[in-house]
């Protein structure tokens, strides 16, 4: 039984005590309770409770640009809970910054995590977010993103995220990104399916806006029963728009079941949409290499596994 926060961030890969650290900017929640909030210049963070759901407001304002990314911390260390956030993000003008955010269930029986966010990334600005999910091997997770994320002139978005520790649970990510003009997106997931999971990934890219990129990038693993449906979708409609999606999935075993729909939409002959998806087992030249050098077949298959989620 993991107790403490910091104990499940260390954990995680984080630097606990960047939880702590009056200079860095940082959330922390555990529960649905919000247990340390430090601010810096430049960013403001509003946090209310109501009716059992966080509500979380957080401005970048103008022209400040941040080297160091901002920590949050979105905990759930009681065995059973149902975590609700509504997250409300926005990016001023000229702004640039990246938030790292943990979000940790280690001793999971029945947990909920439901995330509603909207975020405004403002006019040449750039946020970099990088998620990390951090599960125990067993108990039931229940892991419920949607957000609606507008892409203001000239802005850049970067979001990665990864959930390969512990049993993934249930899982249903749901992302619809609008992009205007001269902007770029880069939506990356990674994701390590076992037992009974069932991970459905829906990610739409809307590119508006003249001179607009998106890629819509997903690596997965399965084993066991589990099974994915990953969806994603990009619509090209603005002058020299241009948008990709590249998924990979690996199937370890006869009984996971994986499912990738790549939609391709193009309202603009000055657009270009296009798609690469695979499905498969583990490469045997990669695998057969492996096992030339003294490895047997469950590490190198581990070694395969990690490198493609890394």
């Amino acid at each position: 039984m993991i107790g403490t926060i910091d104990e499940a961030y260390s954990l995680a890969g984080g630097h606990s005590k960047a939880l702590h650290d009056k200079q860095i900017g940082s959330l922390v929640i555990n529960d649905d309770k919000v247990i340390s909030a430090n601010g810096v210049e430049g960013v403001e963070v509003e946090t209310d409770t109501r009716n059992g759901e966080l509500f979380i407001k957080l401005r970048v304002k103008a022209g400040y640009k941040f080297k160091d990314p901002l920590h949050l911390c979105f905990g759930v260390l009681s065995p059973e809970m149902a975590q609700r956030i509504n997250l409300d993000i926005a990016t001023e003008e000229d702004s640039a910054i990246g938030l790292q955010a943990h979000c940790l269930f280690p001793n999971a029986v029945d947990v909920l995590h439901a995330m509603e966010a909207k975020i405004v990334i403002g006019p040449n600005s750039k946020y970099d977010y990088n998620e990390v999910h951090w599960h125990g091997d067993r108990g039931l997770v229940r892991v419920i993103p949607h957000a609606k994320i507008i892409l203001e002139e000239g802005a850049q978005l970067v979001n990665s995220f990864s959930l390969v520790q512990g049993a993934v649970g249930k899982m249903e990510f749901d992302y619809d990104i609008e992009c205007r003009a001269n902007t770029l997106c880069h939506m990356l997931a990674k994701v390590y399916g076992k037992f009974d999971d069932a991970i459905v990934i829906r990610e739409r890219a809307h590119l508006l806006g003249a001179n607009s990129r998106g890629l819509l990038e997903t690596r997965m693993v399965i084993r066991d029963n589990a099974s994915t449906e990953i969806v994603n979708e990009i619509v090209g409609e603005g002058d020299g728009s241009r948008g990709h999606m590249d998924c990979i999935e690996i199937i370890v075993g006869r009984n996971a079941k994986a499912k990738a729909v790549p939609v391709a939409i193009v309202t603009n002959d000055k657009a270009k949409v296009t798609h690469e998806a695979a499905i498969g087992s583990i490469d045997s030249e990669q695998l057969n290499l492996l096992l030339s050098r003294g490895l047997d077949v469950d590490r190198a298959t581990e070694v395969i596994v990690n490198g493609l989620l890394k």
